[in-house]
């Protein structure tokens, strides 16, 4: 795909990136700012320091409830725990080659997937 759109027209997000709770929501809209030409004073920041799509509660208009559950990516199956590191690095082991081909020709990087057969 980048190939064919041209690298400055093709922007990859990690979802990581878009989380308020990571600190990164300035440099995120910023950075999405930069590549879609649209002035940074246009983006809502309530609504970026928001988390929306949570569990059951998929979209922008459900803002999601401060309870545990719903802040959880964990499923109702797994008791809204949260995924094991070990399912986590077994992922990322299966996944090596990808995240090697992602960052050498997209310049995405995922550490953890990028260390996972070290």
């Amino acid at each position: 795909v980048l190939h064919l759109v041209g690298e400055n027209r093709l922007l990859f997000l990690k979802s990581e990136d878009m989380k308020a709770s990571n600190g990164k929501v300035p440099q995120f809209l910023l950075h999405l700012s930069k590549f879609t030409g649209l002035p940074l004073a246009g983006f809502n920041e309530t609504m970026a320091y928001q988390q929306t799509n949570c569990n059951a509660q998929k979209g922008f208009r459900n803002i999601c409830s401060e309870s545990p559950a719903s802040q959880s990516s964990g499923y109702a199956i797994t008791n809204f725990r949260p995924m094991l590191e070990e399912t986590r690095r077994l992922i990322y082991i299966q996944f090596s080659e990808e995240c090697k081909i992602w960052a050498e020709e997209f310049g995405i990087i995922y550490d953890a997937c990028l260390r996972a057969v070290d």
